[in-house]
C-alpha cells in the first residue's frame, strides 16, 4: 500500500482515482500527496459523509452508487475531463 503514496516526478500521472477507505493510509493522504505535486484527483467512495471535505481538500467527489447506473460511463468521463481540465 505503501507504493500506492509515493509519486515520484519522472513517473507522475495525470490523474489520480482513488476510493476513500482503504488499510493503512486513506484517501485524505491520497488527496495530501497528490496536491503537493499538483496532480487532480478523483475519490469514488461510498462514504457520503465526507463529500464536502473531500470537495474542500480540491478532490472531486463520485459516489459509487453510479457504478451499476447506466449512465456511469458519461459521469466518469465528465468527472476525468472536468478534473484534468481544471486548473491544478
Amino acid at each position: 500500500r505503501q507504493r500506492q503514496m509515493c509519486i515520484r516526478d519522472r513517473q507522475k500521472p495525470d490523474l489520480v482515482i482513488s476510493d476513500l477507505l482503504m488499510d493503512g493510509k486513506d484517501g485524505f493522504d491520497v488527496i495530501d500527496a497528490a496536491n503537493q505535486n499538483n496532480i487532480p484527483v478523483i475519490i469514488m467512495t461510498s462514504e457520503r459523509r465526507n463529500k464536502d471535505m473531500i470537495i474542500e481538500m480540491g478532490a472531486k467527489y463520485m459516489h459509487k452508487s453510479v457504478l451499476g447506473s447506466d449512465d456511469f460511463t458519461e459521469v466518469f468521463r465528465k468527472t476525468v475531463l472536468d478534473t484534468l481540465t481544471a486548473d491544478h
